[in-house]
């Protein structure tokens, strides 16, 4: 108990360290907003019919307890994530020596795998449903595969939380069935457990359908599609995840070697399980393998019990040795570092959209920083734009949150048209997530509020705004409808002035070129006060 209590200290400091929220997370929570204001599951009120703009109900209904009550989602939303983080911690070394006959030293280190992970530190706070879904599919494969004798009101429970917490859960509760059933020797149970958790998932899509109008949730129609092209993007991102950590390929290796027993030939398939899924989904933009630290349990028993037989052949300080190897190759990504050369890693890069290929480290910090733009953004519009105005923008999460604006989604996970386009053969690749992406002018013809829209500070903040303006590329029709402004933000940081620019639509008695001509006045005007 002592080395598991310094693991969970190590991962608390290891959350600590990582602590972020992710912009996506953002999306949920204004889902969450509105169901707890009567709204119903829709992100823009106003929208004629609503969109499935969200992966994660159940992690949706929980944020609308916090909202409904009228306490900081933000908080308590990642701060609940990253609790979960360390009781999945505490039951991997748990479920390792009650189940799977692990001692002491391979249970600890198969813990410490988990809980030291930057992947897992990062996504315990990131807002999402990420690591509270990875605790959950946990519980489903020790309720269904390795307990003798679970309950069926047990399964059915576990079942349905991971059912509820992805979209792809019941994939998941698919695969521990199969596991399950062939592991069992008395399969009641299971199969029991199996009929109740189908009607309820029939009822599930049943209310999908008539909410949404489509049996497949709107992030699947924007992120998923079949193709050469996507599966080799896919197949990279496992493989940057895999080479970039070092973990998945040890534990890969040792499969032979411990899969002997029928409990590890299980947990060896949920483990390529979940590199499976994010092969098939083309891989995630965000930092950190996201889509694969749902698998990162199973990994580290697959390592426990590779440490497990070097213990028992070779004694207790081989082991310890062979353990904290392991963990300092996993460790490595979290000072930018990795066992895998530079030219593989850049070679391997999947996110089109960057300047460059860059460390999982550095994306991690870049993903933050922005997100934190994007809620300085909301809160200033929330504060400068018009009550019920309309917004375009590619990133819909903190400034929608903030702002409360009716948002049009450039990337098309909160727009209905955006993601059920197809994406032409002659468009340049983009990043996971990304590929529906689309020019604000795309929504002209619904005649936003606001066009653009971007906070800048400092000494360079004219120019920069000049160059936004430019880099915008507001087509020349447009320029007669929107114009240009920009206004000063009362915000904490007082070392550096900001500045809140739009393009915004132009009122009945405006005139185009004046309002064009006042925006570069004022701006060089600024240039010379700053």
């Amino acid at each position: 108990m002592r080395n598991l209590g310094l693991v969970l200290l190590v991962a608390v400091a290891m959350s600590a360290r990582f602590a972020f929220l992710c912009d996506d997370a953002y999306i949920g929570f204004r889902y969450s907003r509105n169901l707890a204001r009567g709204l119903g599951p829709v992100f823009n009120p106003a929208d004629a019919a609503p969109v499935e703009g969200y992966s994660n109900l159940g992690w949706v209904l929980y944020g609308a307890l916090f909202e409904g009550l009228l306490l900081d989602t933000t908080l308590w939303l990642p701060l609940t994530s990253a609790c979960i983080g360390l009781v999945g911690v505490g039951l991997v070394d748990r479920w390792g020596r009650e189940h799977l006959g692990l001692g002491a030293r391979a249970s600890v280190v198969a813990a410490a795998l988990v809980g030291t992970c930057p992947a897992w530190a990062v996504w315990s706070t990131g807002g999402l449903e990420t690591v509270p879904f990875a605790v959950a599919v946990l519980w489903w494969f020790e309720r269904a595969v390795l307990a003798e004798r679970a309950s069926v009101g047990s399964l059915v429970v576990a079942g349905l939380l991971v059912m509820l917490l992805r979209i792809e859960g019941a994939g998941w509760v698919l695969a521990g069935l199969g596991l399950g059933l062939l592991r069992s020797g008395d399969p009641t149970r299971l199969r029991t457990a199996g009929l109740v958790l189908a009607g309820l998932f029939a009822a599930y899509s049943g209310w999908r359908l008539w909410t949404f109008g489509t049996l497949v949730p709107h992030t699947a129609v924007v992120k998923v599609a079949f193709g050469v092209a996507r599966l080799d993007r896919g197949l990279r991102y496992v493989a940057l995840f895999a080479v970039t950590f070092g973990t998945p390929v040890l534990a890969a290796l040792a499969v032979p070697w411990v899969a002997r027993d029928r409990a590890f030939r299980a947990i060896a398939v949920m483990g390529l399980g979940a590199a499976v899924f994010a092969v098939l989904a083309g891989g995630d933009f965000l930092p950190m393998g996201r889509m694969l630290v749902v698998g990162l349990p199973f990994l580290a028993w697959l390592l426990g019990a590779a440490v497990q037989r070097i213990d028992d052949r070779w004694g207790p300080t081989s082991a310890w040795l062979a353990g904290a190897g392991v963990l300092l190759v996993q460790l490595l990504p979290a000072f930018g570092a990795s066992i895998a050369p530079v030219p593989l890693q850049e070679a391997l890069h999947i996110r089109a959209t960057d300047a460059g290929p860059m460390t999982e480290l550095a994306r991690w910090d870049r993903t933050a920083q922005n997100a934190r733009g994007f809620a300085v953004r909301g809160r200033a519009l929330a504060v400068h734009a018009v009550p019920g105005s309309s917004l375009v923008a590619p990133a819909v999460g903190a400034v929608g949150y903030w702002s409360d604006l009716t948002i049009l989604d450039q990337h098309g996970l909160v727009t209905r048209e955006v993601g059920e386009r197809a994406v032409g053969p002659d468009e340049a690749p983009r990043s996971p997530g990304h590929d529906k992406y689309v020019e604000a002018a795309y929504f002209a013809p619904l005649h936003p509020t606001l066009l653009h829209s971007k906070v800048v500070r400092g000494q360079r903040g004219p120019r920069r705004m000049r160059e936004l303006v430019e880099s915008w590329d507001i087509p020349v029709a447009l320029q007669g409808e929107y114009a240009p402004r920009f206004v000063e933000l009362d915000l904490p940081d007082r070392s550096e002035r900001h500045f809140l620019v739009l393009v915004e639509r132009l009122g009945p008695d405006e005139d185009a070129a004046e309002a064009w001509q006042s925006f570069f006045d004022d701006t060089r005007m600024l240039a010379a006060d700053l």
